[in-house]
C-alpha cells in the first residue's frame, strides 16, 4: 500500500511540474503580482484539480471523454480560451514597472480565478487525473486509500504550485528587465498549447 502511495505521489509531482499552461500561468502571476497572490493562484489550481479528482473518482471523466461530441466541444472551448489568453498576453500585455509593483493591490478573486480557469480548461489535467485514478486505484485499494490519496493530491497541488511561484519570485527582478520578451514568450507558449488541443479535434 505504501509503495503504491509513493508511486502515485511521484507521478503526481512529475505531472504538476511538467511545462504547460499552468506553469506559464504561475510565472505570469508572479511577474504581474509578485509573491503576494501566489497562495491565491495556487488555491485556484488546487480547486480545479480537486474537481478533476472527484469527477475522475466517480467515473464521470471517462464517460465524458467516451462521448466524441462532448469531448470535441470541451476541446473547442479549451482551445478558444487558451488562444484568447495567449493573444491577449501578446497584444495587450500588462505593463509593469518596479515602482507600481510596490503599490499594486490585487484582489483575491483575480489570482484565484486565474489559477482555477487556466487549470479547469486544460484537457490534459482531466485526462491526467482520470488516468492516475483508473490505473492506480482499484477495488482492492479500498475507499480509505482513495480518500487519503485524493486529499494528498489536492494539498500537494497547492503546495507545489505555491513553491514554484516562490521560486519564480526569486528571479522576478531579472525577468522584469525583459518583460516584453517574456510576454511574447508566454503568449506564444499558451497559443501553442491551444493549437495542440484544437488539433485533437481534427
Amino acid at each position: 500500500m505504501l509503495e503504491k502511495f509513493l508511486l502515485i505521489a511521484l507521478v503526481h509531482f512529475v505531472g504538476i511540474i511538467s511545462p504547460g499552461p499552468c506553469i506559464i500561468g504561475t510565472l505570469q502571476n508572479v511577474i504581474k503580482n509578485g509573491k503576494n497572490t501566489a497562495k491565491n493562484f495556487a488555491l485556484g489550481v488546487a480547486l480545479a484539480d480537486a474537481i478533476f479528482i472527484l469527477l475522475g473518482g466517480l467515473g464521470v471523466v471517462n464517460i465524458f471523454f467516451a462521448n466524441k461530441l462532448l469531448t470535441n466541444i470541451f476541446y473547442c472551448l479549451s482551445s478558444a480560451y487558451l488562444m484568447y489568453l495567449g493573444l491577449m498576453t501578446i497584444i495587450k500585455p500588462t505593463k509593469i514597472t518596479q515602482s507600481n509593483v510596490l503599490v499594486q493591490k490585487v484582489k483575491f478573486n483575480n489570482a484565484f480565478l486565474n489559477g482555477f480557469y487556466i487549470t479547469i480548461v486544460n484537457p490534459a489535467s482531466a485526462i491526467f487525473y482520470s488516468t492516475i485514478i483508473s490505473f492506480y486505484f482499484n477495488e482492492n485499494a479500498g475507499d480509505l486509500f482513495y480518500i487519503l490519496a485524493a486529499i494528498y493530491m489536492m494539498f500537494a497541488s497547492f503546495l507545489i504550485i505555491f513553491f514554484i511561484a516562490l521560486l519564480f519570485n526569486l528571479f522576478r527582478d531579472k525577468i522584469l528587465k525583459y518583460i516584453n520578451v517574456f510576454n511574447y514568450f508566454a503568449g506564444a507558449v499558451i497559443i501553442y498549447f491551444a493549437i495542440l488541443i484544437f488539433i485533437k479535434i481534427l
